[in-house]
Formats: C-alpha cells, sequence, structure tokens
C-alpha cells in the first residue's frame, strides 16, 4: 500500500521546526493482573506483534517525493517491533507526575523519519504495582479519532476488524515515487483551483491563517462574491494572553480523572449536552487559573475544537479528517451557572456557522500551497505566529472525544485509567484534550512549560468547578 498524505496531513511534517514538533502521546495505566505480575515490555511487544496486521498506521513509512516536487507518500511494509517499544523506571513515590515527567520529554524527542512515525514506552515503578504504557503517534498519519482505534485494538474486548496475513509491498523505487510525484503536481492545481472559491470563502474559519493580514477582507469578499453576505459572518477575536508566545524547549504535563456520572448529572439537570459540560468546566478551571496569577483578560479566551468528520466505516483508513469550531469560552462571566449557560450559547452559534463551512476545509486551505513551496511556508507560518508580530488566531486547542463506555483489560491487566495527550504550536502553548472511559471523564492537558506552568494547579481547578457546578444541581434537588 503506498498512499499520498494530503497538504492537512503533512502539515504537520512541515511545521516541525525549532521547539514545534507534530507528534502527540496517549497514556493507558495498568494495574496488577490477578496474580499479582504487571504489565512487562515483553507483553506489550507480543500484543503489537499479535495485532499489528489490524493496523497499518503502525506500519507505514514516510518516503518523501524527489526535489520535493509533492507531498510525501506512506509505505506499507515490515516494522521492527522491538525498535519501537521502550521502557524506563521512575523512581517513587511513582504518581501521576512521575509520568508526566516521561510523556514530557517524550513529547520533545523528534521522531525517527527513516522509521514508522510510533513508540510505546514501558513505564515500571509506579505505586500500587501500575504499569503506564505511553503511545506516541505522529499527527502527519492519525488524528485523534483513529488513534483511539489504535488504543482500542491493543486492548481486550478488541474491536471487529479485519485480519490475516499481512503481505507487505516493497517500497517504490525513485523512479515509482517520481512518477507519482510528477502526477500529483500536475493534479494539484487542478484541484485547488477547483475548490478555490469555497475555500476562501471561509479562510477566516481555519486556525492558523484566520489572523493573518488580509485575511478576513478575502473571505467577506468571496462570501459577498457567492451571495453570503450574513454567512459565517462573526469573526471570534482571541485576546493576547501568556499562552500564547513561541514554544519554549519544555513542555508541562497534568492529567487527573472526574466522575463521569456527575458530567451527566448536570447535563441532564440543566438540559445541555455533554459537550456543554465540558467546555464549561475548562472555561472556568481557566478562568480560576488565570485570575489566581493576574493573567485572565477582559475579554473570552478563544478555543480551537476539532471536530471529526470522519466516516465511522472509515476508522482504519487513518491520516486526519476533521472540521473545527472556533469558539469563545465564557471566562468572561462570574459563576459557573452562567458559564455554563455561556458554553451552551458558544457551542450552539459555533454549530451554526460550522454549517457554511466545508468538511474539507482545513486540507483545503493547505492545498492552496504548491507542494514545492510547502515546507518553508508552514514553517514561517508558525514561527510568525509564536512571534506575537500578529494576534493570536486562538488561545488554546480543546478536544472531547468519546471513549470506550465498558472496562478494558491489556495484557490480561485491567486498565485503570486511559488519558489524552496532544501537542501545542508556536503561539498556542496550551492544549487540553478531555476522553471518557468506563465511569470516568479523563482531563489531560499538555503546556509550554513557560506559558503554563501550573498546569496541576489546571486539574485543582477543574475539580473545584465541577464541586460548584454540581451544587447547583444540588440546590434545584436535581
Amino acid at each position: 500500500m503506498v498512499r499520498r498524505l494530503n497538504a492537512f496531513d503533512a502539515q504537520f511534517l512541515a511545521a516541525e521546526s525549532g521547539n514545534t514538533y507534530g507528534h502527540y502521546c496517549g497514556l493507558i495505566v495498568c494495574g496488577p493482573r490477578e496474580d499479582g505480575s504487571s504489565v512487562s515490555r515483553e507483553d506489550v511487544v507480543a500484543l503489537v506483534t499479535e495485532r499489528i496486521d489490524r493496523l497499518p498506521v503502525l506500519r507505514w513509512r514516510l518516503a518523501p517525493a524527489p526535489l520535493g516536487i509533492a507531498h510525501p507518500v506512506v509505505v506499507d511494509g515490515p516494522v521492527e517491533i522491538d525498535e519501537h517499544v521502550t521502557e524506563e523506571r521512575v523512581d517513587a513515590p511513582g504518581d501521576g507526575r512521575a509520568i508526566a515527567g516521561v510523556i514530557e520529554r517524550m513529547l520533545v524527542e523528534r521522531m525517527d523519519r527513516s522509521r514508522p512515525l510510533w513508540e510505546l514506552r514501558v513505564v515500571h515503578g509506579l505505586a500500587e504495582g501500575r504499569t503506564a504504557i505511553v503511545a506516541a503517534l505522529h499527527h502527519a498519519v492519525a488524528d485523534g479519532l483513529s488513534a483511539g482505534y489504535v488504543f482500542a485494538t491493543l486492548q481486550d474486548p478488541a474491536p471487529d476488524a479485519p485480519s490475516g496475513e499481512v503481505v507487505p509491498r516493497a517500497a517504490p523505487g525513485r523512479p515509482a515515487l517520481l512518477a507519482g510525484a510528477v502526477a500529483s503536481a500536475v493534479a494539484h492545481p487542478v484541484g485547488a483551483l477547483r475548490r478555490a472559491r469555497r475555500t476562501l470563502a471561509n479562510l477566516d474559519q481555519t486556525p492558523t491563517l484566520r489572523s493573518f493580514p488580509g485575511v478576513r477582507a478575502l473571505s467577506l469578499g468571496a462570501r459577498r462574491r457567492a451571495g453570503r453576505d450574513g454567512a459565517s459572518s462573526e469573526y471570534v477575536q482571541a485576546p493576547r494572553t501568556r499562552l500564547n508566545g513561541p514554544l519554549s524547549p519544555e513542555r508541562r504535563v497534568a492529567f487527573e480523572t472526574f466522575p463521569f456520572a456527575e458530567v451527566r448529572r448536570i447535563k441532564t439537570a440543566h438540559g445541555v449536552t455533554i459537550n456543554d459540560v465540558v467546555v464549561a468546566l475548562i472555561a472556568g478551571a481557566l478562568r480560576r487559573r488565570l485570575s489566581a496569577t493576574g493573567d485572565l483578560p477582559d475579554e473570552p479566551l478563544v478555543a480551537f475544537i476539532p471536530v471529526s468528520v470522519r466516516p465511522v466505516q472509515e476508522l482504519t483508513a487513518f491520516g486526519n479528517q476533521f472540521s473545527s469550531f472556533i469558539v469563545p469560552l465564557p471566562t468572561d462571566r462570574a459563576t459557573p451557572l452562567e458559564r455554563l449557560r455561556g458554553a451552551h450559547e458558544a457551542m450552539a452559534q459555533a454549530k451554526a456557522r460550522h454549517r457554511d463551512v466545508p468538511d474539507t476545509l482545513l486540507p483545503d486551505a493547505n492545498g492552496l500551497i504548491p507542494p514545492v513551496l510547502f515546507g518553508p511556508v508552514s514553517s514561517a507560518a508558525v514561527r510568525l505566529l509564536g512571534s506575537g508580530a500578529l494576534a493570536p488566531p486562538m488561545n488554546l486547542l480543546l478536544s472531547n472525544v468519546p471513549g470506550p463506555p465498558m472496562p478494558l483489560t491489556m495484557a490480561g491487566a485491567p486498565v485503570v485509567a486511559q488519558l489524552p495527550m496532544s501537542l501545542v504550536l508556536d503561539g498556542v502553548g496550551l492544549n487540553i484534550t478531555a476522553v471518557s472511559y468506563a465511569q470516568d471523564l479523563a482531563v489531560g492537558a499538555v503546556a509550554d512549560a513557560e506559558a503554563l506552568p501550573d498546569a496541576w494547579d489546571l486539574m485543582t481547578d477543574l475539580q473545584a468547578e465541577l464541586d460548584e457546578l454540581s451544587a447547583t444541581v444540588d440546590a434545584v434537588g436535581g
């Protein structure tokens, strides 16, 4: 199998420079088995060996196009699993902060592009005989939903998926790569021109380009010419905060689990959605944190919220298939209940704006740049966003992903927690992801070390916000 990355996939490779990296992590925490034994590196190697036939993304190796005239392809082939499964031991007390330290280092280790872009690190020495498995995967080959499929396949019960012997194709030689690249280079401007009108009309809804000079006027003009004067007309401006600046060489990671039943109780009592509650909780926690340090702006913080457009039947297609909402968070509202109502209103308005935005906006917007210029242009754009010369396009990235509703096991050991850790960008130094698992809502924050050194305090703020929202339900007898 040879698959060419689209412009959106390739952006996660092209933007890597300086302190910006394109991979993210996920965390599985396993308790000891019934016999008291813990998950070992050998267990994980055996598990991946057994199930890698279902996971082509773990076999994909990058093959750059000659002369950079097209985006890279990924080639399905054999993989040395032993090289991708590593292990280490942390010192006592082996708590969450010890695991976070491992993840913080992994997030700033550039992946070797000569190998498939993934790693599983088995972490020993945790309290209560637990073992952590940290998965690093490059965003160029998998988004959050498809990464969830990888996680699910390495656990039991595994999802139904085709299995059987993998017969990898030989990697194409340079003549074949050149021929494919030439064909792609010829087709690229044709496709870009065909989609240009609707792409330009929504360019101010893209997460990075929206703050560049002239983009807003360009989009308004394109909408007027298309007879859509009122469509997507509201522009949400992000304030400048300590979360927005150039990335330092270090990251801060923090995570916590919260009772999902409490989130559902709040949702039912107030007639909103689970997503509304999650957005309100995060908005409240950010308000508390920035207020505590004197950094809270008067204007609402603005979040980029990815929205999957991947059909269920294409879970195993991997790559990136998501669109986005640009949402003002109700960080300017004084009480938790006001923030919940504000989150509900903001999400409803974002959904209304999104009806005018094509699902393919993000790959189409990146596709306006010729592949031969894509790397330098993407790199320069990311550096410019982190320089402070432009208004920030958003203040943070925020995701809420549904996870497995039932408890799982891995290599015969109970999975006690699953936690997400995504990536940050120059100019956007905070990424918060929430994932449901069994009876928990797990929240993971990845931040630039200078933008949010107090990431663990943010988890405390989340608990305080949840407690106060729960009190509003108790007050009305919910």
